[in-house]
This record gives C-alpha cells, sequence and structure tokens, in this order.
C-alpha cells in the first residue's frame, strides 16, 4: 500500500469534520431528536400544502362570536385620529 503525506493543517481540519459528521450521526440516532424533527417537518410541510383550504377552515358563520364579542364601540366605523385626513 502506497503512503501519501498531507499537511498538518489539512489533517487536522479532516479530523475535525469526522468529529463534526460523527456528532450529527449521534443526533440522527436520537429517537427524541428525530421525532421533533418529524413533527417540525410535518409542520411546514403541511402549511404549504393546506394554503389553498385556509381559507375554508377559517371561514365564519353569522354569530359565531357571540358571547366573544361583548363590546363595539360607538365609532368603530369612524377613520382613526391618525388617519383622518388621508381617509376625508
Amino acid at each position: 500500500m502506497k503512503t501519501i503525506t498531507i499537511p498538518e493543517d489539512e489533517y487536522l481540519l479532516m479530523n475535525q469534520t469526522i468529529i463534526n459528521l460523527k456528532k450529527q450521526l449521534e443526533l440522527l440516532q436520537d429517537n427524541s431528536f428525530m421525532e421533533k424533527l418529524s413533527a417540525a417537518y410535518r409542520l411546514f410541510f403541511q402549511k404549504e400544502v393546506s394554503a389553498e383550504t385556509d381559507t375554508e377552515r377559517l371561514s365564519l358563520k353569522r354569530g359565531s362570536g357571540k358571547g366573544i364579542i361583548t363590546y363595539i364601540a360607538d365609532d368603530f366605523d369612524e377613520p382613526p385620529e391618525d388617519f383622518r385626513e388621508y381617509m376625508e
């Protein structure tokens, strides 16, 4: 077998890379980490897929705020003071 020599700094960099890869492999073997990663993946993936159906899920029926909305100010439809000059 032929012996190949490399500079020491390159050797140390390769060793550090191997150590980092071993740590990443240990994470992949950790069940709790994989469960968290899987849950996050499902959350993000489902957001992209269900973006079209969000409007259906968020549609409200008349009277759905009954008992929740207990007060509406008399000037609810009036423009806010800061925007009054722009809206008139």
